[in-house]
């Protein structure tokens, strides 16, 4: 259908056997990853990794998430909101932020961030 990425959220029902059957359905191109990552299931990323996982994403910064995606190779998502948020973020190496909750920000409120600083 064209999909180049899918993510399996780690409150779904057998996330682990939905995440292996799609990674042995899916063509290699096609990325493969996991939502709804909380502080307490950052412990199943190396699970995710080894089903065939190559991202995760979160709607918070879960503590030892952006850490333990690095340790594996896999690609954190974390959240923010602020200013504050996204530099503390980026200057712990993360390299693509999920904003959260998007539909309270305006484009002139990203943009003006985005203007101020080397994000």
């Amino acid at each position: 259908m064209g999909c180049r990425a899918m993510e399996v959220t780690l409150d779904s029902g057998d996330w682990k056997a939905v995440l292996s059957g799609l990674r042995a359905a899916l063509p290699p191109h096609v990325l493969l990853g996991v939502g709804t990552v909380m502080d307490d299931t950052v412990s199943q990323l190396a699970v995710v990794k080894a089903l065939g996982g190559t991202f995760a994403l979160s709607p918070i910064d879960p503590t030892g998430f952006l850490e333990e995606c690095h340790r594996l190779g896999m690609l954190a998502i974390p959240s923010a909101f602020t200013s504050n948020e996204c530099w503390s973020l980026h200057r712990r190496g993360c390299r693509l932020i999920k904003l959260f909750h998007a539909g309270l920000a305006s484009p002139s409120i990203l943009k003006s961030i985005l203007d101020v600083s080397p994000l």
